[in-house]
């Protein structure tokens, strides 16, 4: 039966780009392509949620990620863990501590630091119950502690800490009734109670950043401040009056909240993170008062004089909750001010740009309930569009087969009639190394609202699929929010279609029962058919000896086998990582487990594919592995080592060696799996 369950674009340089959403009446504009793109990394899982806290009380709010790759100069008996190499700060909406998480691979598992029932040594800055003493005669009154933004001052190796305090602050024993930004540092990262400068810099939830020599932030609801200096931007001037605020105020005024049409008691920016691009800030945030509140950007030319920045508008939508920990199975309205749980909003973005440059997007789910994490890529240029090959909707009141018409529909309400899902099928035969992949569909129709692709089987077929025979659906991939008609939209898909290169594609649409909504998009049978945007290798197998995948030609081989995981099936032509769709292999647990196909003709080989096993439990087992090339005489003519743990696929360039077996060893202890195998040679 038809049972309903209980990203997608980044950011621009200086252009305008694709939609905002009404709050209380809609403010419309057209979508367009980002040049950037934001995948869910972690399965789609959080990397911190609310069962990791020893205290249960403390797990019910998490919000205001900020991470830090731990600099060298940090020595590993300085660090949370010998091992760790990721710290991600995090707070409370209503908290008195800054919490801290410690991690070996940015995707997790994390481990709480100093995460104790007993106020005073919690985290990794505690007000213990009590008030804060500074100097200058200043004291942070018992309150909530929150918004840490933290970055590595490599120059004077320490860490620094910006966050904000509760309801009120004392000068001289006048109290000061405003939530201000404070700053301290530290030598490891693990303790800042003892160097909090006792003067405050601002309002609110700042987020720091460097540009044109000069120091700059944005606060809760977007005010852009400066430092009075890069050198020195906490020391304050003689007779400076510690009540007022530090850093100085954009002259031009509230800059981004004066492009939102409506009053900022109805809508306006919320919390922030900032990365810098040369001479573009990228505005990441999500706004109170939205319906369906989500990840959004606006960028700024900041190669101007300050008081001339004037943020893009609309902002381009980043991230939109999906059903699960994010909240997208609630019902969808306009969020208020202050904390919220169980909700359908995502909040809070934070960008970390690791060492090898690679941006990754943080934010908290469900409101604040929890943190997850994506990558950002700049968008590649589409190497081929894909027209889809079956597309149909089913609707739970009827057991019809609509395959055949020149729409689909994806729709919920309040009964079975208003109910409809709709399937879709791609051939990626001759497809291998995606980059970057997005189905693209022409609405004619919207409601507005959230729509979910997830993954789903194949076992249907375009003029016979119906409500009883319809394949459940997998996982959610990616969300977005539809708004206008006439117009197309995309949903970034990549990992998916990675796992289903060489083979098909399918993916169901559907939408939460909670939101009543209907989207109505052209079919195949139409002249916008939905397409499949991708940038990949294509295979173009040449008659006269091009290369092509041989590995079907061999035969399969590996040490030993457990839980029915025989070495044929990575040769299979499936490259579903999932072990209960039968495709993938499996050992037993033991010292360097082996997997190689032969043949019996000797082969030049160009390339090797690895295709990893991806369910959340085992995707780290295929870690530190050698793969290699023997030739008949018995030989090894090439031969590379993966360190680390691989990724969902990882390509080997072999430099046209000629052998007639590939090897795959784990150099250490674990079950080997594999979803396939693939090596593409020639006679």
């Amino acid at each position: 039966m038809f049972n309903l369950p209980s990203k997608i674009t980044c950011w621009a340089k200086k252009t305008l780009i694709l939609s905002t959403i009404a709050l209380f009446a809609p403010l419309h504009s057209h979508a367009q392509n980002s040049p950037y793109q934001a995948v869910r990394l972690n399965n789609g899982n959080p990397i911190i949620e609310p069962d990791m806290f020893t205290d249960s009380d403390d797990g019910e709010n998490i919000n205001g990620p900020s991470m830090i790759r731990i600099p060298d100069w940090i020595p590993a008996n300085r660090r949370a863990n010998p091992n760790a190499q990721y710290y991600l700060y995090f707070g409370h909406h209503s908290g008195d501590y800054i919490r801290m998480a410690w991690a070996r691979n940015i995707e997790g598992p994390y481990t709480l630091y100093d995460d104790f029932r007993n106020s005073g040594d919690r985290g990794v800055l505690d007000n213990a119950n009590d008030d804060i003493f500074l100097g200058n005669n200043t004291r942070i009154e018992e309150n909530h502690l929150s918004s840490p933004d933290v970055h590595v001052d490599n120059e004077n190796q320490r860490i620094i800490l910006y966050f904000h305090s509760g309801s009120s602050f004392f000068v001289n024993g006048d109290e000061q009734r405003r939530q201000v930004t404070w700053v301290s540092t530290s030598p490891y990262g693990l303790e800042f109670y003892d160097n909090i400068e006792p003067v405050h810099l601002g309002t609110s939830y700042f987020k720091v950043f460097e540009a044109n020599g000069d120091l700059y932030s944005l606060d809760n609801g977007s005010n852009i401040n400066r430092a009075p200096s890069l050198n020195n931007p906490w020391r304050a001037p003689n007779g400076h009056d510690f009540r007022d605020r530090l850093w100085d105020r954009n002259p031009s005024g509230h800059v981004f909240q004066d492009d939102i049409p409506v009053p900022s008691s109805e809508l306006r920016v919320r919390h922030t993170g900032v990365h810098v691009d040369g001479d573009t800030l990228l505005a990441f945030y999500s706004r109170r008062g939205e319906f369906q509140e989500r990840i959004q950007l606006s960028t700024v030319d900041i190669s101007r004089d300050w008081s001339q920045w004037n943020p893009s508008y609309p902002p381009i939508e980043i991230l939109t909750a999906n059903p699960g920990w994010e909240g997208g199975q609630r019902t969808i309205r306009n969020s208020e001010t202050s904390a919220a749980t169980n909700v359908n909003q995502l909040r809070d973005p934070d960008v970390f740009q690791d060492n090898d440059g690679q941006l990754y997007l943080l934010y908290s789910g469900n409101g604040e309930e929890g943190i997850g994490i994506a990558k950002l890529y700049r968008t590649p240029s589409t190497d081929v569009t894909l027209r889809a090959t079956a597309d149909a909707h089913v609707r739970q009141s009827s057991g019809s087969n609509f395959g055949t018409l020149n729409t689909i529909r994806v729709s919920t309400g309040s009964s079975s009639a208003d109910q409809r899902r709709i399937y879709m099928r791609f051939d990626l035969s001759n497809i291998r190394d995606i980059e970057d992949a997005r189905v693209r569909l022409f609405a004619e129709d919207t409601t507005g609202g959230p729509v979910t692709v997830y993954e789903t089987s194949s076992n249907w077929s375009e003029t016979s699929i119906d409500r009883d025979n319809a394949p459940s659906l997998g996982d959610p991939i990616t969300t977005i929010h539809l708004t206008d008609d006439d117009q197309y939209y995309e949903w970034n898909i990549s990992d998916y279609a990675k796992e289903n290169t060489r083979g098909e594609l399918n993916i169901a649409f559907d939408i939460a029962p909670s939101n009543s909504a209907s989207h109505l998009f052209s079919s195949i049978q139409s002249s916008r058919d939905p397409e499949l945007l991708i940038a990949a290798r294509v295979d173009t197998p040449s008659p006269t000896g091009g290369f092509q995948n041989i590995a079907p030609l061999g035969t399969a081989n590996q040490s030993s086998t457990d839980f029915g995981g025989s070495a044929s099936r990575a040769i299979d032509g499936n490259t579903n990582g999932r072990y209960s769709n039968n495709s993938v292999t499996h050992t037993t647990n033991r010292n360097r487990p082996t997997w190689r196909v032969d043949w019996n003709d000797s082969y030049e080989i160009d390339e090797i594919r690895i295709f990893n096993r991806t369910d959340s439990c085992c995707t780290s087992r295929l870690s530190d592995f050698t793969v290699s090339v023997i030739n008949s005489s018995g030989n090894t003519v090439f031969s590379r080592v993966i360190n680390g743990q691989a990724g969902p696929t990882t390509t080997i360039d072999t430099g046209g060696v000629t052998g007639n077996q590939v090897r795959v060893r784990l150099n250490g202890t674990n079950p080997l799996s594999l979803a396939e195998v693939q090596v593409f040679g020639r006679r």
